[in-house]
């Protein structure tokens, strides 16, 4: 098993190519359930063609048809190829076989007269031998380009001419299929199959608009996939992956090579099989097909990377407003800068970057109701990264020492606050909101949790081995709420004596 290791995700580690394993499981289904007996079929119908003397009533004709229309280059070439003996049976067979206008003769009575003896002998014959024909699956699901049909469009993209391309193609898929649609998905990967299949169904409809001879489109599909991988893989080295039967092993190889070892096999196949010259030109016109989809794939994915590139680095109308509402701080035009920020919170009524800017500029004036009431809404920011509790502790340090008359208490927005700090490792603000409650305390509901704050408090001191003041809040705590669980946990730590761990 050799398989290429896509670029930049592991297959099993946040990818799998489901696309590239349903279109290897389809072409291995379609060859092994309908076109395993191609070739037992194709050898059958030339045999019978022979043993039943076809041939010795329609080589004559067709040597006759050849003489007819000479003038043709191909015609005039043929003969004296025949005349020089440099043509087999088997060689005359294939060329009246895939000549659609000696074929389109004889369907039509005109190159055997029905009248003669020799007609009815021939008609039975050449009955069965079609009746044969007519088992070959890729004579039916491959495309010919002088009897075109809208299945065979379809179909041709998943049927192989024979194993030897068939062996060829799904093991190119297999190595190849999995780089492809890492990149471009699995929407994509069929798209570029379907695309470069029957861009090499249309060049041979171009080249040999009058063949019989029915083409494969999946050799097309391959041939461009091969074109894809090369450029995707920016014609520098590419990883293999395969197993030895003992163990996984990589190899590294240019993209180029594999190209390069995509075109022998296809010149072998020209060599050793039926795949002609003009179906090896139109697999070659697919392979641009697909280094062009590829190159289009990349300039796609550039563009949409510069565009999210640049909404990341431009500033928004947020980012150049606020900079402009700084600017006026500093300055001090602070009328023109609230009514920036304001116009702000309007349509950004969470941002805590404005209340922040706004809190600069009342600051000024600790007595009137704006500050009050911006510092209260700073202190209600439920952010918990590092740099906005810094902030908020920031806010609370001004608020607490310079609100006049004096501050507005709200015992949740301090429990929270109290609870922030304690986490940011902000412990003397967090022990003076304490201190606070405590001494607002209304309920036992309350105490259970300010003695929970309490605790966990001392604990955050002893951690920081601060032993004077955890052992302060502790004793504290055991007076303060001395019916508390938490005060029972106290106590077991006040009885501990410099063991140098609470617990």
């Amino acid at each position: 098993m050799i398989i290429i290791q896509p670029l930049n995700k592991k297959i099993g580690q946040g990818f799998f190519p489901f696309g590239s394993l349903f279109l290897i499981v389809t072409l291995v289904l379609v060859f092994v359930t309908v076109q395993l007996n191609d070739n037992k079929y194709r050898n059958e119908a030339i045999q019978y063609y022979f043993q039943n003397g076809l041939d010795k009533i329609e080589f004559p004709l067709y040597i006759k048809f050849m003489r007819k229309y000479m003038r043709d280059d191909y015609y005039y070439n043929q003969l004296e190829n025949l005349e020089n003996g440099k043509l087999t049976g088997i060689d005359i067979y294939w060329m009246q076989r895939t000549d659609p206008f000696f074929q389109k003769c004889l369907e039509n009575d005109q190159c055997l007269s029905p009248s003669t003896l020799t007609y009815l002998n021939w008609q039975d014959k050449r009955r069965e031998y079609l009746h044969i024909l007519d088992k070959i699956s890729f004579n039916k699901y491959g495309f010919k380009p002088a009897a075109p049909s809208v299945d065979s469009l379809f179909t041709n993209l998943f049927v192989s001419a024979d194993l030897y391309q068939f062996v060829i193609n799904i093991l190119f898929l297999i190595a190849i299929a999995g780089l492809i649609e890492e990149k471009i998905g699995l929407i994509g990967l069929f798209f570029s199959y379907f695309v470069c299949g029957l861009s090499m169904t249309s060049v041979y409809c171009l080249l040999m608009p009058f063949s019989l001879v029915p083409v494969s489109g999946v050799n097309g599909a391959i041939a461009g996939l091969v074109g894809m991988m090369v450029v995707f893989s920016r014609f520098k080295e590419i990883t293999f992956i395969y197993f030895n039967f003992k163990e996984v092993k990589t190899k590294t190889l240019n993209s180029l090579t594999v190209l390069f070892f995509w075109l022998a096999t296809q010149g072998l196949l020209v060599y050793l099989t039926a795949f002609d010259m003009n179906q090896f030109v139109s697999e070659n016109v697919a392979c641009l097909v697909g280094i062009l989809l590829a190159f289009i794939v990349q300039k796609v994915q550039r563009n949409k990377q510069n565009q999210l590139t640049e909404i990341i680095t431009k500033p928004t109308d947020l980012q150049t407003r606020l900079a402009d509402a700084v600017k006026e701080i500093s300055l001090m035009n602070y009328n023109e800068a609230k009514k920036i920020l304001y116009s702000l919170l309007d349509e950004y009524p969470t941002n805590k970057e404005i209340y922040f800017q706004l809190f600069n500029i009342v600051k000024s004036n600790p007595a009137s109701e704006e500050y009050h009431d911006i510092a209260q809404k700073i202190f209600l920011i439920k952010e918990a990264s590092r740099s906005t509790v810094t902030m908020i502790n920031l806010v609370f340090k001004n608020y607490v020492r310079r609100a006049q008359p004096t501050i507005r208490f709200d015992v949740d927005t301090f429990i929270s606050l109290l609870q922030r700090f304690r986490k940011a490792g902000f412990y003397e603000d967090a022990e003076k909101i304490l201190k606070v409650l405590i001494k607002h305390n209304t309920g036992d509901m309350l105490s259970e949790v300010l003695a929970r704050e309490q605790l966990l408090l001392a604990r955050c001191y002893l951690l920081k081995k601060d032993k004077l003041h955890g052992d302060r809040l502790l004793e504290w705590l055991v007076e303060t709420f001395p019916n508390t669980e938490s005060a029972k946990q106290a106590r077991s730590f006040v009885n501990v004596k410099n063991s140098g761990t609470y617990y």
